[in-house]
């Protein structure tokens, strides 16, 4: 995906080249926040310090919100997860997610749902940060 972001010329938009609909909505969702940040650059490393949970991605605060978004990209999101996964070596997912419910395992109830939409989103902002 690295060769699919680019930025805007006054560095407040991301650009994205590729078919992937979870990147697509994340990346509208970074444009109609970035405009209180001087650089994208910024707001990306202010999601990646305090994350989802901090409330700096307006649309993705409440359950409702979150879950819609979670169902919206489950496919996408279950590959970062097994990316990461197989990243770190790991089998299971409550190394990755501080707060996940383990015994929640298929992320049936709200509250795993809400940190796996977090956690498509933040990993975007991570590839796009990278990527440019």
């Amino acid at each position: 995906m690295k060769n699919e972001f680019r930025i805007s010329n006054d560095r407040k938009r991301v650009l994205y080249d590729g078919n992937s609909k979870l990147v697509r909505d994340v990346q509208h969702m970074i444009n109609d926040n970035v405009n209180d940040y001087d650089d994208i650059t910024d707001y990306l490393n202010e999601v990646l310090a305090y994350g989802c949970q901090s409330g700096l991605e307006s649309e993705l605060i409440y359950y409702e919100d979150t879950i819609k978004f979670y169902q919206k990209h489950k496919v996408e999101i279950q590959g970062l997860i097994k990316e990461r996964l197989k990243e770190a070596g790991s089998g299971s997912i409550s190394d990755l997610l501080n707060d996940w419910d383990s015994t929640d395992i298929f992320a049936e109830e709200d509250q795993n749902q809400n940190l796996l939409a977090w956690f498509g989103y933040e990993e975007i902002c991570q590839m796009i940060l990278n990527a440019i």
